[in-house]
């Protein structure tokens, strides 16, 4: 999760700086955006395809602890050796099977199990009310891997890129393009990942012990609907005002670098000098000489000297 944030905040640096090499009104930001675009190509590069292995070793984990998951997740109905990755399908979770199914066999028991004779099992090993919606979890998970791949594919345009001394140069449009589009797609990539593991575990708060139905609020409907529609409302304004100021942001462009040394905050102070006088010492710098020559009275000032 952590590293699917890392990419999802480096495609937004990355879209914005290919914004600002692209866009004709921010022609004075082009060297902030080629800096942005640089440092948001190196996770490309090298952790979009991290990730991927992290995925891989999660996956694993699930088909480990909760295998109906992932079955859902790959919209397989039977026990499957050698099971077929299914590039599209309509999972008809009624009569247990899918319709207009496009599949590739091997790929997904290949995938699993890390054996092409690897077997997958079936969500038929479960009781109907014992398996997850399937519709949502099935395409949660396309669309999840779907935008993980694109970012590989950006990562692979990238150092071709690179190679070619051809990533800043505003002539290489599609490229910039594809940054662009790429930047608000890792949100979607995590909230279709956090569908696939809150809808997957399924009918199970804590799986396999508590069931969801067994954890519910003994509250009426009304009031629960009533605290739901209030946090949406909430969310909407809050998420609406921060992508307004964000878009406005961006917009604006980098403000220009201004040095602290030349900051005049402090030009409004009071000097040392200008304390004493205020305080009725006449004489600032014969009073600071007697303070250094003259020898600390402890029992006037207690020793504080």
């Amino acid at each position: 999760m952590m590293t699917a944030a890392f990419l999802t905040t480096a495609f937004v640096i990355g879209g914005v700086g290919a914004y600002y090499i692209q866009s004709k009104k921010h022609t004075e930001h082009r060297q902030h955006g080629r800096v942005m675009l640089g440092m948001a190509m190196i996770m490309a590069i090298f952790v979009a395809p991290a990730q991927v292995l992290i995925g891989d070793e999660h996956g694993l984990n699930t088909l480990e602890h909760q295998p109906a998951k992932v079955a859902a997740m790959e919209g397989i109905w039977e026990d499957e050796r050698g099971a077929a990755l299914r590039l599209f399908a309509i999972p008809d979770q009624e009569n247990q099977t899918n319709k207009y199914e496009i599949s590739i066999p091997y790929v997904s028991g290949l995938i699993l199990t890390h054996s092409l004779d690897g077997e997958v099992k079936g969500l038929k090993n479960w009781a109907p009310e014992d398996q997850p919606p399937v519709m949502i979890v099935f395409w949660a998970f396309r669309i999840m891997v779907g935008i993980g791949m694109l970012m590989v594919l950006v990562g692979l345009f990238s150092l071709y890129k690179y190679f070619k001394k051809q990533q800043y140069n505003p002539e290489s449009v599609w490229f910039h393009r594809a940054w662009m589009m790429m930047t608000p797609l890792g949100f979607i990539a995590l909230l279709a990942g956090w569908f696939v593991t809150e809808t997957g575990r399924q009918p199970w708060t804590v799986y396999g012990v508590i069931r969801t139905a067994e954890s519910m609020s003994p509250l009426a409907a009304q009031q629960v609907a009533t605290t739901l529609i209030g946090f949406i409302v909430l969310y909407i304004f809050v998420f609406g005002a921060g992508s307004f100021y964000i878009l406005r942001l961006i917009a604006q462009g980098p403000k220009p670098y201004e040095d602290p040394a030349d900051d005049n905050f402090y030009e409004h102070s009071v000097t040392e000098s200008q304390g004493r006088a205020l305080s009725g010492d006449s004489n600032p710098a014969k009073s600071t000489e007697e303070d250094i020559d003259t020898p600390a009275n402890d029992v006037d000032d207690g020793g504080l000297r």
